[in-house]
């Protein structure tokens, strides 16, 4: 009976520094999401930058989340948290917003950039090949084959494009 709990404590043991490293990554991403949506006053800025985040959070923290989901999830946050660590290079992210410092625009701008490679790049692939394995494996799915065959088929026009246009806008705007 104690070899039985063994496992789970070496698993906790295992576990605790990503659960740091998730509420740290979380943390320093609402301080640089709150002091910029206070000095600008703008709210629809606070719901945009919150909204995902809290929804990869509860991904990451559902026990009910799949292990390839919980991976993405922890992706995400440590690559919009890393936004606010860029900035103290101070690099040139497109053009800066009006009204807001330069470190609050890398911070902004990074988070953008991130927002859109994820959710025209990275999630529609899991989006939609997850319910086609999931039929092939002979479980229920949460969308029709015809959606998954429809949804990879505009991911495959639309991906590539966000991809090139993050990439133009971190690379080769710089390189003449």
């Amino acid at each position: 009976m104690n070899a039985d709990k063994e496992p789970g404590r070496f698993e906790a043991a295992l576990r605790a520094p990503f659960r740091l490293l998730d509420w740290l990554f979380v943390v320093v991403f609402l301080f640089a999401v709150a002091h910029i949506c206070w000095s600008s006053r703008r709210i629809e800025w606070l719901l945009l930058c919150l909204l995902p985040p809290l929804g990869a959070l509860a991904a990451v923290r559902s026990p009910n989340s799949r292990p390839s989901t919980k991976l993405t999830a922890a992706l995400f946050l440590a690559l919009i948290s890393l936004g606010d660590v860029l900035a103290l290079f101070n690099p040139s992210l497109g053009q800066p917003l009006p009204g807001i410092s330069t470190h609050e625009n890398v911070v902004l701008q990074w988070y953008i950039m991130v927002y859109l490679v994820y959710g025209f790049a990275v999630f529609p692939p899991i989006l939609f090949i997850r319910p086609l394995v999931d039929r092939w494996r002979r479980r229920p799915t949460y969308f029709h084959s015809f959606t998954c065959y429809l949804g990879l088929l505009l991911w495959l026009f639309m991906g590539p494009g966000v991809v090139f246009l993050v990439l133009y806008v971190l690379v080769g705007r710089h390189v003449r």
